[in-house]
């Protein structure tokens, strides 16, 4: 997300060189300004018996994604993940193993993908209307139109 006005005083900003990169700058509080962008966890869930978690959101689309959500300031990434997979699918996560970072463009969002292994017991929160948990070729191909998600399940 581009910052077109000043967030101290209102006035337009400018674009100018900075060294390697480009700013926005406020002509008058001379205040910089960095494009902002949302850090993201997107996590592949493996249960005891291998098989990766899918869902379906209640909101939005009806295809099959990946456990995901965004860190909260000041958030861990780490813990980001265990939370989102806690409040999602009421599983407690596990044995986090970084897989890459994927940016989405088109939300401006940082998607930082993590495998972890999860146990207990099934409890969807409001925002997931269905989780399965399948073998992985499976996973690829109910994810094949998930962007990121598809991205994600293919590197591992």
């Amino acid at each position: 997300m581009k910052i077109n006005y000043c967030i101290e005083c209102g006035k337009k900003t400018f674009l100018k060189k900075l060294g390697d990169d480009f700013v926005q700058i406020c002509p008058d509080c001379k205040r910089s300004y960095q494009d902002i962008f949302y850090t993201c966890a997107i996590i592949v869930c493996v249960n005891e018996l291998g098989k990766v978690a899918v869902i379906k959101q209640s909101y939005g689309t009806d295809k099959y994604v990946l456990v995901a959500g965004f860190c909260k300031p000041l958030e861990k990434i780490e813990d980001c993940c265990i939370r989102e997979v806690r409040e999602e699918l009421g599983l407690e996560a596990t044995n986090l193993e970084f897989i890459g970072s994927f940016p989405m463009e088109k939300n401006e969002n940082l998607m930082m993908a993590f495998k972890c292994n999860v146990s207990g017991f099934i409890k969807l929160s409001e925002e997931v209307k269905e989780v399965k948990f399948v073998e992985l070729d499976e996973a690829k191909e109910l994810l094949k139109d998930a962007t990121i998600a598809y991205k994600v399940i293919n590197s591992i």
